[in-house]
């Protein structure tokens, strides 16, 4: 029985120690769970088994221990057979207790080889996965390089499209700009040629045609406003003379030009005083543009307001030189008032300027014949001799012939030669003929006109 009892023993004994060398097994899961961190939760609970088991088997050996003092008894027990009972139930327990840690063991074992199985399967998919990522990576490289390629190649044409563009883009211009010269140039030298015409016109109808189709080439073209307004009021058409000095006015509202265009239609309509107001208008416009002071003087030589007519003369004069015909209105002005030297010294300098107009030289002519016949019997001779170079200079100035007859009426009450007297009488009647005759033909003219 000893036999047995001790073979029992040995046979626990290596059950045990093989149980220990187990133990030590679990060590290779530890290093696995470094190397395999996604499967840290099995290698965890791997290690509370082996404590457990390791828990378990120092439970054993306390009562393994306790057997054997169990044992002892029972060898001293005088009950033997109830001792060996005993010792057989404790053995038994014992073996047991043994097995189940070693199951436990095994199971653990069979758990960690699969949880192995599982990392190897892992690690060898993670590799196929990262030999894939590294072949896509390697693609996608590939096809990265080959779009930079193909972009600069895009960036290139696209570049060289661009250029060309800009090139197209720039002939364009040129040729737009190009031909805009070219119908700027025909337009301008058709507009040159229908002023040229205009401006040669003596026919005012005709004027305003051409300026029309001026203004309708380019409704902006100012001088031909202003000489179509001009025309309009020399042909008594007012209210449209009137409309292009207002657009005159609103393309260049700080131009005095179209205040007096303005004021030059109220004067041919012999308003005088907004004539005045609108010539003022345009000298407040601009005090050194001439314009305003013209019309002006026109008015006030009309409207026979001399001593202004000599003031503004002499503003003229001091901003610009006179013309002859300024200087014969003003020496007109002074024979009116009675200021005859002055008067005869304005006329003398008109007559010196030369001047291509004849019937501004015969004005200026019978203006100084006026200022003679003022001056008295002494100068009548002076006077007929102006009087003959005017009429001869413009046959048509009908009032040359009204102041010869009155120099004629002046030298016959002059004269106590009866044959003197009679000559001159027939002189005179002559000259009140051919004055009422082109006086009758004027009033017909303005009444066919009207």
């Amino acid at each position: 029985m000893k036999n047995i009892l001790i073979l029992i023993l040995a046979l626990c004994i290596t059950m045990v120690s093989e149980a220990a060398t187990t133990k030590t097994r679990p060590g290779e899961t530890t290093k696995l769970s470094e190397e395999v961190d996604s499967l840290a939760s099995v290698i965890d609970a791997l290690s509370r088994n082996i404590q457990t088991i390791t828990e378990t088997q120092e439970m054993l050996s306390a009562r393994m221990a306790e057997t054997r003092e169990d044992y002892m008894i029972f060898l001293t027990d005088s009950h033997e057979t109830r001792n060996w009972a005993l010792g057989i139930i404790s053995l038994i327990v014992g073996a047991f207790g043994v097995a189940t840690p070693i199951l436990l063991n095994h199971q653990a074992k069979k758990k960690s080889e699969k949880a192995l199985d599982a990392v190897r399967d892992l690690n060898h998919n993670i590799d196929n996965i990262n030999t894939g990522i590294m072949s896509t990576q390697n693609r996608i490289d590939d096809v990265a390089k080959q779009i930079n390629k193909d972009r600069e190649i895009i960036d290139s044409q696209l570049s060289d499209i661009t250029n060309i563009k800009k090139q197209v883009t720039t002939l364009q211009k040129r040729s737009e700009a190009s031909e805009n010269n070219a119908r700027k140039s025909q337009l301008s030298a058709m507009i040159s040629r229908l002023f040229s015409e205009a401006l040669k016109e003596k026919d005012s109808n005709r004027a305003i045609e051409l300026y029309s189709r001026i203004l309708k080439l380019d409704p902006q073209d100012i001088d031909a406003l202003n000489n179509r307004s001009i025309a309009y009021s020399d042909t008594k058409q007012y209210q449209l003379a009137m409309q292009d000095a207002e657009q005159y006015i609103k393309l260049k509202p700080d131009s005095p030009n179209g205040y007096a265009i303005i004021g030059l239609i109220y004067l041919e309509q012999k308003d005088y005083a907004k004539a005045i107001k609108y010539c003022k208008e345009a000298i407040h416009k601009d005090p050194q543009d001439i314009r305003g002071y013209c019309t002006l003087s026109s008015v006030y030589l009309e409207s026979e307001q001399w001593q202004n007519l000599i003031d503004i003369f002499n503003i003229i004069a001091k901003n610009d030189q006179l013309t002859a015909i300024n200087y014969n209105n003003r020496a007109y002005a002074y024979y009116k008032l009675g200021k005859l030297e002055i008067a005869l010294a304005d006329a003398n300098e008109s007559l010196s300027m030369d001047n291509d107009n004849n019937s501004a030289k015969a004005s200026a002519l019978d203006t100084r014949a006026c200022i003679y016949m003022a001056m008295g019997s002494d100068y009548y001779k002076s006077a007929l001799n102006d009087l003959n170079k005017a009429i001869a200079l413009d046959p048509n100035l009908w009032v040359l012939y009204e102041n010869r007859a009155t120099l004629y009426q002046k030298i016959i009450e002059n004269t106590s030669d009866s044959e003197h007297k009679e000559h001159y009488k027939r002189l005179r009647f002559a000259d009140l003929e051919t004055f009422r005759k082109q006086n009758t033909c004027k009033s017909n003219e303005f009444t066919d006109e009207e």
